[in-house]
């Protein structure tokens, strides 16, 4: 086991942990960080796979207060306004910045480009095509190698266990490195957690497998507060392609932007008569709940999908500007011009997550947390676009944050709660554990089992009944996990890392499952059949879930139900200004 001691420890390296770095070098030259990424930087991860693009009011006719509101909007109401305001204030600068440090977004008559995305009333997705979050992720990870003096990269490595010192406050992390099978144990004045979401619980999902959920387990375990878990975004558009790792994977979303329709088995665009104003441009809630009842209601497709029409769209605006979905739907053997798309709802975000104020601090000293790991910006639906501009805006202002806290920590902590020694010995005897089972259980057919729950019991639509069994089943499945039976070593074993992923997921599912039974109303990706409809008067509201850092038993998880604070705008606000919005984004009752 190798020992380092630093300023702070980023985990993550997408687009979020990137910045986050970025933010801290440029605090200070004598901020020392190390970033650990589970994966390769710039070849792993979520924020690479990002197509749409980065909403940002760039234009005359935009601002910042358009989309602060079309994001409250969307979120129906229960995002974080502070850290929603600070979102839409921040994201012009941040687009400068990236084009700064080289992102090249694509222009027309000298004037950066945008989209229309479902949800906006401007179009202010700023894009490079139809691979922006390459085009961001590598131009992050350039401007970073720069400061190497700075920023030691540790790839291939995932956090096991954060460090607590005897008042619970985070001074660092033990890092597990998946190629050598040892242990890092790294001593940090702060923690940054970026590593993203857990939207992979479902069968049908669009994030990478190896997006687990580690950042929230980690902040889990150590007494974290969590906000409106049961939020979990299914992108409308997932195509089918049953069989294949295609299957799942997003159809972009500026595709309906330009004109791409929704058929039923019976030629019917259904969206028509769901959102006659906004059709396919409604909010991805709406367009997720009417193509799951198309399918329930028997006029689905073979596979249990609908149709996306694109036959009506230029080819050559198709091949320009999305050249990547072109070359997706050609492997397919299909042309866009002559063949339809069979495409359902897919898992795709998390809303919820660790609860931060606007500097990214955690309810935990010592621990921030960006991106998707974090809770607060969304609220009850992601608008398109939203997702690397929270990355991006958070991430270089928790970045710098952090750094500020680390040079104001005079020195590492050392009276930690246990014995480092202990602690490390702990997890080499957990690591070996599976190898010593001469039977068990595969961890991979417990993912199998843990995804057909959620997809089947607390996906797309639920009920408390459902939700009930579902966390049964998950109690059982950690029972078993300790029985797993794994072959071979500590060395890039992909069943070991299985293995801790599923640990870290049914943490997140419970979690998930607790708060969406608290919440007894249907709001934004939150859809309770036992209570359709949405509930203004009881919860316009945000749930607040938690352990108190001792405790190990889901059972004894703390709850909070606190009212929204309306400290930009409310609904009574938005709705008495119809003039500025068109008809269907007023507010439903």
């Amino acid at each position: 086991m190798e020992t380092l001691k630093t300023n702070m420890v980023i985990l993550g390296g997408g687009a979020a942990g990137l910045c986050a770095a970025l933010g801290a070098v440029q605090v200070s030259s004598s901020i020392r960080l190390i970033l650990v990424s589970k994966g390769l930087i710039g070849k792993s991860g979520s924020s690479r796979m990002v197509q749409g693009g980065f909403n940002a009011a760039l234009k005359g006719d935009d601002s910042w207060k358009l989309h602060l509101e079309d994001t409250l909007i969307s979120g129906e109401f229960i995002n974080r306004q502070d850290l929603v305001s600070t979102l839409a204030k921040e994201a012009p600068r941040c687009i400068e910045q990236l084009e700064n440090w080289g992102c090249f977004f694509d222009r027309k008559e000298g004037n950066i480009h945008s989209k229309t995305f479902g949800g906006q009333t401007k179009s202010r997705t700023v894009h490079r095509k139809d691979f922006t979050g390459i085009e961001v992720t590598s131009k992050l990870f350039d401007q970073l190698l720069a400061f190497e003096e700075q920023v030691l990269f540790l790839q291939e490595c995932r956090a096991l266990q954060l460090l607590q010192n005897e008042s619970g406050a985070v001074a660092g992390v033990i890092v597990f490195d998946i190629r050598k099978g040892t242990l890092y144990l790294i001593q940090a004045k702060v923690v940054v957690l970026a590593t993203g979401g857990a939207a992979t619980l479902f069968s049908v999902k669009a994030p990478p497998m190896e997006k687990s959920g580690d950042g929230m387990a980690l902040a889990y375990r150590a007494g974290a507060q969590f906000v409106d878990m049961e939020m979990v975004q299914f992108h409308p558009t997932g195509l089918v392609v049953p069989g294949t790792l295609l299957n799942g994977s997003v159809v972009e979303e500026g595709l309906r932007g330009i004109g791409g329709k929704l058929l039923n088995s019976q030629g019917e665009r259904f969206m028509e008569r769901v959102s006659p104003n906004h059709k396919e441009c409604a909010n991805r809630d709406v367009l997720t709940r009417a193509i799951y009842r198309e399918v329930k209601e028997g006029r689905g497709t073979e596979n249990g999908g609908v149709w996306l029409d694109l036959r009506e769209l230029k080819e050559d605006v198709i091949k320009d500007e999305f050249p990547n979905m072109w070359k997706r739907i050609s492997l397919l053997g299909k042309d866009p011009k002559s063949d339809l798309l069979e495409v359902f709802p897919t898992a795709h975000y998390m809303m919820g997550g660790i609860r931060i104020n606007p500097y990214g601090q955690t309810s935990i000293s010592g621990l921030f947390s960006v991106g998707e790991d974090a809770g607060g910006v969304h609220g009850a639906n992601r608008l398109g676009g939203n997702g690397i501009a929270d990355s991006v805006v958070f991430g270089l202002r928790v970045g710098q944050n952090a750094a500020i806290a680390a040079i104001n920590e005079s020195e590492l902590q050392r009276n930690f709660q246990l014995s480092l020694e202990k602690q490390c010995n702990q997890l080499k005897k957990k690591l070996q554990s599976p190898f010593l089972n001469e039977k068990g259980v595969n961890p991979f057919y417990l993912r199998k089992k843990l995804e057909e729950t959620m997809s089947q019991l607390a996906g797309i639509c639920r009920n408390e009944q459902g939700m009930i069994s579902a966390l049964h089943f998950i109690e059982k499945l950690k029972e078993w996990h300790p029985r797993t039976y794994i072959n071979g070593n500590l060395s890039y074993n992909l069943a070991l890392q299985e293995w801790l992923n599923v640990e870290n997921l049914l943490i997140v599912a419970s979690l998930i499952i607790h708060s969406a039974l608290l919440r007894r109303e249907s709001r934004g990706a939150h859809w309770r059949e036992d209570y359709p409809e949405k509930n203004d008067r009881d919860w316009l509201s945000n749930i607040v879930i938690f352990k108190e850092r001792d405790q190990e038993e889901d059972h004894q998880l703390k709850t909070k139900i606190e009212p929204v604070s309306f400290t930009m705008m409310s609904p009574e606000t938005v709705n008495s200004r119809k003039s500025i919005l068109p008809p269907e984004t007023k507010l439903r009752s």
